[in-house]
């Protein structure tokens, strides 16, 4: 981990990883909220489920960041795939460029 700071009334805590993801956690519980802020080159980012499967928020160039793990069925080796190889992702309407919620980060 690279940094961490409690919210002013100390219910949450934000830490910054070496992966450079930005996660959030309910100090009580324990527990990660669920969904961690990336930030890549370019000044892109995006916001995904903390299992990777969906993804709630992407900057318009934040897919050639972004990509698939799929496992070859032969030998179970597991290979990264680049977003671009399926196009660009699809962002729900209330994210799309020029909509309201797109700043929501």
């Amino acid at each position: 981990m690279s940094g961490c700071a409690f919210s002013p009334d100390g219910r949450w805590l934000a830490s910054a990883g070496d992966d450079g993801a930005l996660r959030l956690w309910d100090v009580a519980s324990g527990q990660e909220l669920g969904f961690r802020c990336y930030h890549f080159d370019g000044g892109e980012n995006a916001t995904l489920s903390t299992d990777g499967s969906a993804v709630r928020y992407a900057s318009p160039e934040a897919w050639r960041w972004l990509g698939w793990l799929a496992a070859d069925p032969a030998s179970g080796e597991i290979t990264r795939y680049p977003a671009e190889t399926f196009g660009p992702i699809p962002l729900p309407r209330s994210h799309a460029p020029g909509r309201p919620g797109q700043a929501g980060m």
